[in-house]
């Protein structure tokens, strides 16, 4: 399904949800490890822990702790749809703590950094905030590319079509209208 579609000369650029997506976790070599939980949604528990050995999200914390060197709360708001974060969404009746975000890399205080990423683009993923474009020349496709988590410009989308082979004129055009 076509998000945007703009025309500069006879130069086409479609922005398309990108409904085939990859999901993250398996997508890309991930630093953090997803460990979540939830009782209507089959979601990544990459170290395949056993949450009904637990009571609380503290003591699975506590169980955590000794193991990885960082360790992030995963927080889930599900209203018509699921969105995630590493920060709480202050709504007691839709959303809660649904598991961690862990791993034992340290990248130069970065780590924490990169963890919140992960969850950013694994909340991209589970929005459908996945997108990809089409550029035709005529009618023909010219160049292609999908697998953009992310708004059209922060995603890398904008970047790729700024290295594409278009006139300077349309290339200008088409980022500033996305």
């Amino acid at each position: 399904m076509t998000d945007k579609s703009l025309t500069h000369g006879n130069y086409q650029l479609d922005i398309i949800i990108d409904d085939m997506a990859e999901s993250p976790i398996t997508a890309f070599d991930n630093v953090g490890q997803m460990v979540l939980k939830h009782r209507k949604y089959d979601l990544p528990n990459e170290i395949d822990l056993d949450f009904d050995s637990f009571l609380s999200w503290d003591e699975v914390f506590d169980f955590l702790y000794p193991k990885y060197k960082f360790i992030l709360p995963v927080f889930m708001y599900d209203h018509s749809g699921i969105t995630i974060s590493t920060n709480p969404f202050n709504d007691p009746w839709d959303s809660g703590q649904i598991g961690f975000i862990v791993t034992n890399e340290c990248h130069e205080g970065k780590t924490l950094i990169i963890l919140r990423n992960e969850v950013e683009m694994l909340d991209h993923y589970l929005t459908g905030n996945c997108y990809g474009f089409r550029i035709t020349k005529d009618g023909e496709e010219i160049d292609a590319c999908f697998g953009f988590y992310g708004d059209h410009k922060s995603s890398g989308l904008a970047e790729h079509i700024s290295c594409s082979d278009l006139p300077s004129e349309t290339k200008q055009f088409f980022l500033e209208n996305i």
